[in-house]
């Protein structure tokens, strides 16, 4: 069964500054990060899908390029770091239209699949949906759980909008009737590789594929970002108390499962 490993491309201080926190001191450690994410992928033999938003792709074109040459997935996570849901349509199709096609000059590829910043496709839904598809993309990956339910059947399948857009579901769970994300990131940060592993081999006997991700900055921490007081930000801090503590869990779902594109995983099924 294949799966796909999905790695949101955020620098920590300059991610939290475009969501508008205050933060002191902000550091540009991503290319740290993200050379030993390269590193390990490579390792493992994975492919994996790339989200990679503006402050990355505009800093560091020549790893973008690399990403891309190692034969990895490249997908936008807009413009900026901020909630999509927010904006206007205008905004939304001005952010969603630059990155895709920023992206598209860098590695001259079609860039199809978009991932909202901070999973922030949970108001105005089906005027991020009109935008991302006006703005070129087939592909979107920006619901959590509960949300994709209103429009799918379940949590796993792949669905297509009648605007033509098609919607790949993070993988989730459900506990106590609720839907829930599980796929990675803070979500499961804290919970037993056990439980963990276990649920998504459930999954893959059921022939139901997952999809988990991470950001550079939780598994290959930068030291400055390994800090107890990070940026001398309190929501910051206590966000990033696991940081650097779960690279065994990543490795042991890497050792476990196969892996290739979302597109792959999920429209060919």
């Amino acid at each position: 069964m294949i799966n796909s490993l999905v790695i949101d491309v955020d620098d920590l201080s300059y991610c939290q500054l475009e969501l508008g926190r205050n933060i002191k001191n902000p550091s540009y450690e991503l290319e740290e990060e993200l050379e030993k994410t390269l590193k390990f992928l490579d390792e493992k033999n994975i492919k994996a899908n790339f989200f990679i938003p503006g402050h990355f792709y505009k800093r560091s074109k020549k790893l973008v390029e690399k990403i891309n040459n190692n034969n990895h997935f490249i997908c936008s996570h807009g413009l900026k770091h901020d909630l999509l849901h927010s904006k206007t349509k205008e905004q939304m199709i001005y952010d969603l239209k630059t990155s895709k096609y920023d992206l598209e000059d860098i590695i001259s590829k079609e860039v199809d699949i978009y991932k909202a910043p901070v999973w922030s496709i949970k108001k105005n839904i089906d005027q991020c949906f009109d935008a991302i598809i006006e703005a070129g993309y087939k592909y979107d990956h920006s619901l959590i759980p509960k949300n994709f339910l209103k429009f799918g059947k379940n949590n796993y399948e792949m669905i297509k909008l009648e605007n033509g857009l098609k919607i790949i579901p993070p993988t989730g769970i459900t506990i106590f009737n609720k839907n829930i994300m599980f796929a990675g990131g803070f979500y499961t940060a804290y919970v037993g590789n056990n439980f963990l592993i276990n649920y998504y081999k459930k999954l893959n006997s059921k022939k139901i594929p997952f999809n988990f991700y991470f950001h550079p900055y939780e598994i290959f921490t930068s030291q400055k970002n390994r800090k107890l007081i990070k940026y001398n930000n309190l929501f910051v801090s206590l966000y990033g108390i696991y940081f650097g503590r779960i690279f065994n869990k990543l490795n042991l779902i890497c050792n476990t499962f196969n892996f290739d594109s979302l597109i792959k995983v999920y429209d060919t099924r």
